[in-house]
C-alpha cells in the first residue's frame, strides 16, 4: 500500500493553486451541510450576520423547499451550518478575492 504524503507548496504557489480550485473548494465545503430543516439554518445565519439579511435572503430561496421536499440524510462527513460557515470564513481569510469568481 502505497502512503500519499503532504508534499509543501510555497506561499505563492499554494494561493495559485488555491485560486485555481477555489469554486472546488467551496462546493465540497458547502456538500458538507449537516442540516437539513431550514430553521437551524436561519438559526445560525442570524447569529453569523446579527442584521438577519443572510437569514432573510435564505428563507427567500427556501421559501417552498419546506412544504415540497422530503429532507434526506445528509452526507459524510456532515457538519452543522455554524461550522460551514466558520470554514468558509477562514477560505475567505486565505482566499480574499474569492467573491468575485463565481
Amino acid at each position: 500500500m502505497q502512503v500519499l504524503e503532504a508534499i509543501p507548496l510555497p506561499g505563492e504557489e499554494f494561493n495559485r493553486c488555491l485560486a485555481q480550485n477555489i469554486d472546488n473548494i467551496v462546493a465540497s465545503i458547502l456538500r458538507s451541510l449537516g442540516d437539513m430543516d431550514i430553521q437551524p439554518i436561519i438559526d445560525a445565519l442570524v447569529q453569523y450576520d446579527p442584521t438577519r439579511r443572510s437569514a432573510s435572503v435564505f428563507n427567500d430561496l427556501a421559501r417552498y423547499r419546506a412544504d415540497t421536499m422530503e429532507t434526506h440524510r445528509p452526507n459524510l462527513p456532515a457538519f452543522p451550518t455554524e461550522t460551514i460557515l466558520r470554514a468558509l470564513d477562514w477560505l475567505r481569510s486565505q482566499a480574499p478575492t474569492m467573491d468575485e469568481k463565481a
